[in-house]
């Protein structure tokens, strides 16, 4: 009960800080944040922050050059299938291919990825049970 109450604290705590953080008026707004741009490429964009916490340096040229090198990770690394494995560490690695795959058009099967059950789930993750929650698509 004690951790249960401590991580509840702790998530309470997280997103009061991102709420300050975020200008949320774009996430109530349901706005998707990636997909493919006017010209055909892939683009990313990231959450809208609130104006006193913004990288004042960032300037267009080198939004410009974030946005093609998003665009060129995703076409090299996107598809539907063969993020890998979730034995052991090796979801550090399948989950990001997973990831990339869903920004890159292949949402439905990265997410199943994603939320597939990890491979030692009820050894490792008995406690959470964190493989049984599910996201909606």
């Amino acid at each position: 009960m004690m951790k249960k109450t401590r991580f509840l604290g702790t998530c309470a705590l997280f997103l009061a800080v991102l709420l300050q953080l975020i200008d949320t008026s774009s996430l109530l707004a349901q706005e998707k944040l990636w997909g493919k741009g006017t010209a055909g490429n892939f683009q990313v964009k990231p959450f809208p922050i609130a104006e006193p916490f913004r990288n004042t340096s960032w300037n267009e040229a080198y939004e410009k050059e974030f946005q093609e090198r998003v665009d060129w990770v995703i076409r090299q690394t996107a598809r539907a299938k063969g993020y890998g494995g979730t034995f052991f560490e090796n979801e550090k690695r399948a989950y990001g291919w997973a990831m990339l795959s869903v920004l890159g058009g292949y949402e439905k099967e990265g997410i199943a990825f994603l939320e597939s059950e990890d491979a030692d789930a009820e050894r490792w993750h008995i406690e959470s049970q964190s493989w049984k929650t599910r996201i909606p698509v």
